[in-house]
């Protein structure tokens, strides 16, 4: 009886590995097949073999695009509750054909594309960012190519997202399915002063858009720098938090022929911002707005070049070539150090 019981057991197994196998090649054949903008981060774990590790922006979600009783208070209570729940991430597209996020909910759409997610094991931090893992945080690579993804994502301090190829199914599983490089990459360069006490105070921001790719494109320097946006990193930051810039939701300088750089494959545009002018101020609620500097060092921002829209652009000469996304910067604090 017992050998029959443990037999019963391993073909169960057995049946259950080769239906999430037979899943998984079912998705990647017939699922929705959508791109998420990434970067690795680890290039292998000899626990798991070689593999690529990768975090994307839907991985942090802002508390301000919860949907559902997620919007309850939030707590250990909260957090353990939720724990092993599925989690849906409802998904748009964007103009360049990279999928951002909508809205996250504990309610299963009736309709429309979203990935089933769940908490990650170190949950909620307190930082107003929900992390969560879709299963498809790990790429696996032959063992050297996993290495090979890893250093080139930093070409000469210029980094260079991933694009992954991800297959959805109905019920929102997914499984990665390839990956692509993203023509554009971007540097950032720091530079800091130094009062008679030895305390350094970030003054300026130097943000480089690189082609990387084989052909020509072309990016947009609107004047005054309109073309970067600043946005607190809540996830990395240790100091004030919840800050916002000025300038964010304000409308834009209409984008001309004049403003539109072509980049030969190599060749790059440097946009400085004087992070002392008042329109790169951040303000919490209420608060007067401040300079970077004025904060503590623990605050974490990025800069975001983000480009006008293909309609905003439809009528320029070059509007073939222009690189159409988002791109962030490394993240760097009020203090002057960088974090990559």
């Amino acid at each position: 009886m017992r050998i029959r019981i443990l037999i019963s057991v391993v073909v169960l197994q057995l049946l259950v590995l080769a239906y999430m196998a037979g899943e998984r090649e079912w998705i990647v054949r017939y699922g929705t097949v959508v791109h998420l903008q990434t970067a690795p981060l680890d290039p292998r774990d000899p626990f798991r073999g070689n593999y690529v590790r990768l975090d994307y922006a839907i991985n942090h979600v802002p508390a301000t695009l919860l949907r559902g009783t997620l919007t309850n208070a939030w707590g250990a209570a909260r957090e353990a509750e939720l724990r092993g729940k599925p989690l849906y991430a409802v998904l748009q597209s964007s103009d360049d054909g990279i999928t951002g996020l909508e809205y996250v909910t504990d309610r299963k759409p009736a309709a429309g594309l979203f990935l089933r997610g769940k908490l990650e094991r170190y949950g909620y931090s307190g930082q107003g960012v929900i992390p969560l893992q879709y299963g498809i945080e790990a790429y696996f690579v032959q063992e050297d190519k996993a290495k090979a993804l890893e250093e080139r994502r930093r070409r000469d301090g210029i980094q260079v997202p991933l694009e992954m190829a991800v297959a959805v199914s109905g019920r929102g599983v997914a499984v990665l399915k390839g990956h692509a490089w993203s023509a554009l990459g971007i540097g950032l360069q720091l530079d800091s002063g130094t009062l008679s006490n030895r305390i350094t105070q970030l003054r300026k921001a130097t943000v480089q858009l690189v082609n990387v790719s084989s052909n020509d494109l072309a990016v947009v320097d609107l004047p005054d720098a309109q073309s970067l946006a600043l946005e607190s990193d809540a996830l990395r930051s240790w100091g004030e938090r919840n800050l916002t810039w000025v300038m964010a939701g304000k409308p834009r300088t209409a984008v001309t022929d004049a403003d539109v750089v072509v980049l030969k494959p190599g060749e790059q545009r440097a946009i400085t911002v004087d992070l002392d002018l008042p329109r790169w101020f951040v303000t919490n609620g209420p608060a007067p707005a401040q300079a970077l500097r004025e904060l503590s060092s623990g605050s974490m921002f990025r800069l975001i070049y983000r480009p006008p829209s293909r309609a905003a652009c439809r009528n320029l000469t070059q509007a073939a070539l222009i690189w159409h996304g988002e791109l962030p910067s490394a993240a760097f604090s009020s203090g002057g150090s960088r974090v990559d």
